[in-house]
């Protein structure tokens, strides 16, 4: 006997009976396109239910990567070769309608997105699930193609002052702020990093970051950093900036407004192709200019040096002259300056450098000396040399290591923050 065929209504039914069954939910994805269809809101109306189940909670997270934004005339032009169930009246690609978070204590939400604009219609949810977080304590929102709006709906100001107990970290990528989205901003909040941005985040707000301890500014517009940094945080430790071009004055307006307002930075990070210069207390300070400027930085940089330095890493220069840097170990000042970490920068041939070796016997803080040596230095010419430096920090009680440049300079930066800490304890 034949079997009668089960509408499309049947099957949706069925399917239904394993809503939190998982697994079973993701073997129904693979048997056709009508079954995926049926599948794939049941397993979004509450993504985190299986994973709730095994992950402790301290550690509950949740991210999105939405690829694809399509809009009503786009929905439009897509062909499906199946019928959609009656009771599902929506369209194929709105899954983002569907989510339904049952946990409000997920403490980590990341939500990316690579397409030009989040539509209307996919903003609600993501709203409903930030704003009914209890416990949120790290937010990320990227958005990798920079337009004229963004995440800005997910930044009420109502919403993240409603987090303001619980958010210790908000990374904001791509986004174009829209009058006071940041305003007042969170009290708690002990890490703020924004990329590739926009417009004013506090309008004409006063903010006090009085919790914050690290700040990263990559990429933005000069306007943006300016209003960041007039911000006033004593508790801020630790800062990285990324400018592409920055002129001496704006370099200039820049130091003045972090040693105004921000007084206590142990460590300070430039990424930029013209060298900024630090007048504050701070802890560590590393230069990394890019090779394409010839400006005579180290003359600026010795008479800028701030007393409670500890680290210096002169890391990339290829441009100083041999001249340059030997009047610099001539005239910095082991007295004012108590300098515990020192790594020169690549390729340097220490038979050029006499001042160096009068700069290690003078240097009675030091501990640390670091030779990072180009893929194609002359190890055989400069052995002699290498040698006599060794022999002096060994006299000394200086540690000295000689090494060979990583395969990019990128892991090099990367790593020589966690590295910093290592060296003084």
């Amino acid at each position: 006997m034949k079997l009668t065929k089960l509408t499309v209504d049947c099957y949706l039914e069925i399917i239904k009976n394993f809503e939190y069954d998982h697994h079973t939910l993701y073997n129904c994805l693979l048997v056709n396109r009508l079954f995926c269809r049926i599948t794939v809101p049941l397993l979004w109306a509450d993504p985190l239910y299986n994973k709730l189940n095994i992950l402790a909670e301290d550690n509950s997270s949740f991210s999105l990567i939405p690829s694809s934004w399509f809009n009503s005339s786009e929905l439009r032009e897509c062909e499906f070769k199946f019928v959609v169930p009656n009771s599902q009246n929506m369209n194929v690609y709105n899954y983002i309608n569907l989510i339904s978070i049952r946990n409000k204590r997920i403490q980590i939400i990341h939500i990316i997105t690579y397409n030009e604009d989040i539509l209307p219609n996919c903003q609600e949810p993501f709203l409903n699930l930030i704003s009914t977080q209890t416990e949120l304590k790290e937010l990320v929102l990227k958005y990798f193609i920079i337009t004229t709006s963004s995440f800005t709906p997910l930044l009420r100001r109502e919403m993240l002052q409603a987090k303001s107990q619980s958010l210790r970290k908000l990374i904001l990528q791509g986004i174009k702020f829209d009058k006071d989205n940041l305003a007042n901003l969170m009290p708690n909040l002990e890490v703020l990093s924004i990329k590739h941005s926009f417009k004013n985040p506090f309008g004409e707000h006063e903010n006090n970051l009085q919790n914050l301890q690290r700040l990263e500014l990559i990429d933005n517009t000069l306007e943006l950093n300016r209003i960041i940094l007039k911000t006033k945080c004593k508790s801020l430790k630790f800062f990285i900036i990324n400018e592409k071009e920055l002129s001496n004055k704006v370099k200039e307006e820049i130091i003045f407004l972090l040693s105004q307002n921000h007084p206590n930075i142990i460590t300070l990070c430039y990424v930029t192709n013209n060298l900024i210069f630090c007048q504050l207390q701070i802890g560590e300070f590393a230069y990394d200019d890019l090779p394409y400027s010839r400006q005579n930085y180290l003359q600026a940089l010795i008479k800028y040096l701030p007393c409670s330095l500890k680290i210096l890493s002169l890391l990339n220069i290829y441009d100083y002259s041999y001249k340059n840097l030997n009047c610099f170990f001539k005239e910095f000042d082991i007295e004012k300056v108590k300098l515990e970490v020192f790594i020169l920068p690549f390729n340097v041939e220490l038979n050029l450098l006499p001042n160096l070796r009068k700069f290690i016997e003078k240097a009675k803080y030091l501990k640390y000396i670091e030779i990072v040596r180009s893929k194609n230095y002359n190890v055989e010419k400069q052995k002699d040399n290498e040698r006599e430096i060794i022999d002096l920090c060994h006299v000394r009680n200086i540690k000295c290591v000689l090494k060979f440049q990583l395969e990019t300079y990128k892991d090099y930066f990367c790593t020589y923050e966690i590295k910093f800490e290592s060296y003084i304890e």
